[in-house]
């Protein structure tokens, strides 16, 4: 019938093993095999950063790399020191001439206040013994004047409160027979030029949807999609229908943004609610200027 075939990380035992049951469905591992001992893992091999501590105390008592008008180089941290290990193969990896030194090696300088370090510049050591770099020489070769940080860009949120104030006295984008549409508080405004403004964040009330009626409530007994949680949630339009064509009528937004519950034959698996039952709903602005900055705090 053939010999059990082994699997990897074993060795078939010697002489003749027998399986554990009279069919082959008792040959196990266990029963016809040793485990192959696992080999010793091979060291890591040693880097800069194994010698770093001894090497860099032997630094400031003019030994190590010192010597030799190097210094222990910290960018080499990750190389692999080549066998031996002895003295001449750690500075062969590990030392780099002063005379190559860039800003970043010098680790104990330090900018004035205002300014940021160019670190990829050239420094090389000086002074008596090559090995120094005065503050005054540091400043001028690695200190760059600090860019001012980049100003957050504007969005339709930075003018929100004054914006929702102006509308309360018919100015702003009420003055387009629109509204500030809470649902662009993320968008980018160019300026703070109010053609900007509108232009961004003012929505024309003909264009609203349910969400944006917040102030408005649906009858007894139904609900919006917004006001239970659902995923249907501010696409159905509701456009105003008052005179001044800024507000809409009660029976006109419940019409189109209100539903009753949905049956539990209708229940989808998705967890959620059959769009055709429930209008979409989300958050925005109210039925009239007052109530749009009543919505602001809602």
């Amino acid at each position: 019938m053939g010999q059990y075939q082994c699997p990897d990380g074993y060795t078939a035992k010697s002489g003749s093993p027998n399986c554990a049951g009279a069919v082959s469905s008792f040959c196990t591992a266990t029963t016809c095999c040793d485990a192959s001992p696992t080999p010793a893992p091979t060291p890591a091999p040693p880097t800069c950063a194994t010698y770093s501590v001894v090497w860099g105390l032997a630094q400031l008592v003019a030994e190590g790399c010192a010597a030799d008008t190097k210094f222990f180089d910290l960018k080499t941290l990750a190389t692999e020191v080549a066998s031996p290990q002895g003295d001449d193969d750690i500075k062969a990896s590990c030392c780099t001439d002063y005379a190559d030194a860039t800003c970043a090696d010098w680790v104990l300088m330090t900018c004035p206040s205002g300014h940021a370090l160019a670190g990829a510049n050239s420094a090389p050591g000086g002074g008596a013994n090559g090995m120094t770099l005065s503050q005054g020489d540091f400043e001028s070769d690695c200190c760059e004047t600090a860019p001012s940080p980049t100003p957050a860009p504007l969005t339709c949120s930075s003018f929100s409160i004054a914006w929702a104030v102006t509308q309360l006295a018919g100015g702003g984008c009420a003055t387009d027979t629109k509204f500030f549409d809470l649902k662009k508080l993320t968008d980018t405004v160019s300026s703070s030029a109010d053609a900007d403004v509108r232009s961004a964040c003012c929505t024309a009330f003909s264009e609203a949807v349910c969400s944006d009626w917040v102030l408005m409530t649906c009858a007894s007994g139904q609900y919006t999609c917004a006001a239970h949680g659902f995923s249907c949630v501010g696409t159905t339009a509701a456009p105003a229908d008052g005179d001044d064509g800024m507000t809409i009528g009660t029976a006109t937004f419940r019409s189109s943004c209100c539903s009753y519950p949905i049956s539990c034959a209708d229940y989808s698996e998705d967890g959620g609610e059959d769009a055709s039952s429930a209008p979409a709903v989300s958050a925005s602005i109210s039925a009239a200027s007052v109530a749009f900055v009543a919505a602001m705090w809602a």
